[in-house]
């Protein structure tokens, strides 16, 4: 076996075609591999051990293995920090002002937000789910996306977010203010902060 295609598939997770080749590895090989049963294409792009368990989350993994510059957002968030009812059947990402996203062959089209750079680089965290390392925004500030959107996803998931959120303890009113703020919605959400959370 190639040694540096044998170390990525050791890792056990999906690798993507630019880190083969950037640790020597042709795609004649990775074909070959695809062709012999001893790797698997998930995707474009986008391989796998034969093992790999192939997670809850394929197309966050498919945009992780590609390098892909995203942040999960509104009810992907909310979902992945655990405060809302609503069960989103696509991922919802962000993404900078004119950047897209890499076509998923393979996996539903996730709904894309394109953002201004403040708003894209404010209240990046990272959450650790299924051996992924996955960016998602805050609590707080997925919170004010929520009402940033409100007019295309509808109020009553905004509300629901600042609801269960507070209840859940899950951010402070500072931080909901200041990624209000940073949202350009601190005008819309304070008779909603002051009803629930004053």
């Amino acid at each position: 076996m190639n040694q540096a295609l044998g170390n990525l598939i050791g890792a056990g997770k999906p690798f993507s075609v630019k880190e083969a080749r950037d640790n020597g590895v042709s795609y004649a090989l990775l074909s070959q591999y695809c062709q012999s049963g001893r790797l698997s294409r998930l995707c474009r792009g986008v391989y796998a051990p034969l093992e790999t368990t192939i997670n809850s989350m394929p197309e966050i993994t498919t945009l992780l293995s590609k390098g892909t510059d995203f942040v999960v957002c509104l009810l992907s968030a909310l979902r992945l920090h655990d405060f809302t009812t609503q069960t989103p059947h696509e991922l919802w990402v962000a993404v900078r002002i004119g950047h897209k996203l890499p076509k998923l062959p393979d996996s539903p089209a996730p709904i894309c937000l394109q953002m201004s750079d403040e708003a894209y680089e404010y209240g990046i965290v990272h959450i650790e789910r299924e051996g992924l390392r996955i960016p998602v925004y805050s609590a707080a500030k997925t919170v004010a996306d929520a009402f940033k959107f409100r007019n295309k996803y509808g109020l009553d998931v905004a509300l629901e977010a600042l609801r269960e959120g507070h209840r859940l303890k899950k951010f402070t009113v500072d931080e909901l203010e200041e990624a209000a703020k940073i949202c350009r919605v601190d005008n819309v959400m304070r008779p909603y902060m002051e009803m629930m959370l004053i």
